[in-house]
This record gives structure tokens, C-alpha cells and sequence, in this order.
């Protein structure tokens, strides 16, 4: 089964001109501007009698014989849903960014591939709902500047760090999917935490108060959605930061008494 990943791809740096026939030659050819699939790798398909020791050849020369591993050894994906021709793909050059999609990976071979064919700054954000991966890729003329991920942003101790939680928030808001953040915590507040309210015996007015506290956050993420500019600064979500961290320790020290059986009392929870 195979998994979709939502991509944004920043230029950050680059001659004018490299910028343009990189744009060009995306359109038209896609990944396989930057990285052909070799001949050599086709015409093994028709030729059933080939050699082992002319596959060795190839193996060594590419790594592989099957065209599919290829692409995702060089591209990070198996289908070109680069070219224009697909409603897969949306070229902003305005603002010199191309907003895709890929199938099991983020193509991030063919990121740094195509930064040092072009000589570009390239910025990757990536991310996929199953299984709430998320991630953002920078490459400099094939260096690369930062290789940040988090494998499941559902688990709270992933966003405890105050420099995850502003990356994983710049990342959906890059690929216009605030709207996941909202569902996080949606979650967390609305059913998780209630749940665990519940659990421990609170009634139905004690936790809708204690859900009420937390109605601020909502007010912060509304404020996200409205600002204007590009990325979000550790200024512009510190209060949405603190807050969501107070849900944090709530939970956190709901689940502790209960894994412990002890009795909680409301009044202890962080406001």
C-alpha cells in the first residue's frame, strides 16, 4: 500500500538563470531532468537472456538492475509527478516554489541532485497523514544545511522541544496545512484529555472546565492562520508554545497517576 506525501520545494538561493531552466526543465521532464533512468536499465526488460555477469555489471555501475528501485534510490519516489502535465503539481514561480506530491518518500536524492546541477539553495518541507511523518530538507549546492524529522508528531515527547514544535508548525503551514495542527491538538484536547479526566473520575462540569483553560490555544492557532509573511518566528508561536506545553504536563501527569493508581486532584493541574 502506498502512502502520499505533500511536498513544497523553496528556492532559496541561485542565479536567475539557473533558477529558470531548472523551472523549464522540471515542466517538461521532472526528475528525469536531473536524474535520466539509464537506457542500459530499459532494455534489460527485453532481454531476458542477459548475462549475469553483464548484470553484475550494471550493479555495480548502478546499484541495481530494477528500474523502480532506481528511481527510488535517485528520485526518493517511483512515479514523476513532477511534469506539469499532471494536477499532482503546482509551480509558483512568483515565489520561486513548487508545491507536489510523491508516493512513500520525499524526494529528497533528487533535491540534492538537482541543487548541484543548478547550483541552488533548495529548501524541502515534506509531510503524510498516515502516518503523521513530517520533515523539512535543506541542500546548498549539494551540502546539506539541516535534515530535521519527526516520525510521528502524535507522540507529545516529539514536540516538547520548543525548536521541533516551530519546525513541525513552519512545515504544515509551508505545505498549507495548518489545518493538521488544529486536528492535533483538537485530539488531544477534546478527546484524549477528556478521556483521561474521565478516567480518573472527574465529572462532566469539572472537565469542561478544565477544557475551557485551554481554549486559548485555539485563539493562537487562529492567529497563525491570519498572519502575514513567510515563516513563523519563535516570537510568533512563544504563547502557543507555553500553552500547548501546559497540556502537555497535564497529560503527562494524569497518565503517571494513573499508570500508578493514584488518586488525582484537579487542583494540582498546571493553568
Amino acid at each position: 500500500m502506498s502512502i502520499e506525501y505533500i511536498n513544497r520545494l523553496d528556492i532559496v538561493t541561485g542565479k536567475k538563470e539557473n533558477v529558470k531552466n531548472f523551472f523549464e526543465n522540471a515542466k517538461k521532464i521532472g526528475f528525469e531532468d536531473v536524474a535520466p533512468i539509464p537506457n542500459e536499465l530499459y532494455s534489460i526488460k527485453s532481454k531476458p537472456n542477459i548475462s549475469d555477469k553483464y548484470k553484475q555489471k550494471l550493479i555495480k555501475k548502478y546499484e541495481t538492475i530494477d528500474v523502480e528501485e532506481w528511481k527510488r534510490r535517485n528520485w526518493g519516489t517511483s512515479f514523476n509527478f513532477l511534469l506539469d502535465e499532471y494536477d499532482t503539481v503546482i509551480y509558483l514561480e512568483g515565489s520561486n516554489s513548487i508545491l507536489f506530491s510523491t508516493t512513500n518518500n520525499p524526494p529528497i536524492p533528487w533535491v540534492i541532485t538537482a541543487s548541484i546541477k543548478y547550483q541552488l539553495g533548495l529548501q524541502l518541507y515534506y509531510y503524510e497523514d498516515s502516518n503523521f511523518h513530517v520533515g523539512q530538507f535543506q541542500v546548498e549546492n549539494g551540502m546539506i544545511l539541516k535534515d530535521f524529522q519527526i516520525e510521528n508528531i502524535y507522540d507529545l515527547d516529539n514536540l516538547k522541544s520548543f525548536s521541533n514544535f516551530v519546525d513541525v508548525i513552519n512545515i504544515y503551514s509551508k505545505t498549507n496545512s495548518l489545518q493538521e495542527i488544529e486536528e492535533l491538538f483538537d485530539y488531544y484536547l477534546n478527546n484524549y484529555y477528556k478521556n483521561l479526566l474521565s478516567q480518573v473520575g472527574k465529572s462532566s462540569s469539572e472537565i469542561d472546565i478544565e477544557i475551557k483553560k485551554y481554549e486559548i490555544l485555539y485563539f493562537e492557532l487562529h492567529k497563525l492562520y491570519t498572519k502575514n509573511g513567510d515563516l513563523f518566528t519563535k516570537k510568533d508561536l512563544q504563547e502557543f508554545y507555553i500553552n500547548f506545553i501546559k497540556l502537555c504536563n497535564n497529560i503527562k501527569m494524569i497518565e503517571s497517576k494513573l499508570n500508578n493508581n493514584q488518586t488525582l486532584n484537579i487542583d494540582n493541574l498546571i493553568i
